[in-house]
């Protein structure tokens, strides 16, 4: 994870503290048009996730610390808007992530942020 955060975020460890973390794996397949187009053949992926709380600047966040930067930007955002973005054969695995972490995030009924 530590190693993710740097390289696409450019976030060391000291930048972040860890809320919560999945209880287990969850996983997704690609549609198969899209598995046809990758190469080497991928059918999907299994991820586990962590909840962190960024405890440095907003500053800290360097996109461009890989050669080859995975975003090209960030914004923060309501809890439950990216099950509205997200691309549709994901949209389960963030349903499940943001619904675990939900009580962690420390969420209302309402779902507003406290």
């Amino acid at each position: 994870m530590y190693r993710e955060l740097k390289e696409e975020l450019g976030l060391d460890p000291s930048d972040v503290r860890e809320v919560a973390r999945m209880g287990s794996w969850v996983s997704y397949k690609l549609p198969a048009r899209h598995r046809r187009a990758s190469s080497p053949r991928c059918i999907g992926q299994k991820q586990l996730w962590w909840l962190l709380r960024l405890c440095s600047s907003e500053e800290s966040i360097r996109l461009e610390q890989s050669e080859k930067p995975e975003f090209d930007d960030w914004q923060w955002v309501d809890y439950w808007l990216p099950l509205e973005k997200v691309v549709l054969f994901k949209r389960e695995v963030y349903s499940q992530v943001l619904s675990e972490f939900q009580n962690s995030a420390g969420l209302r009924v309402a779902g507003k942020l406290r």
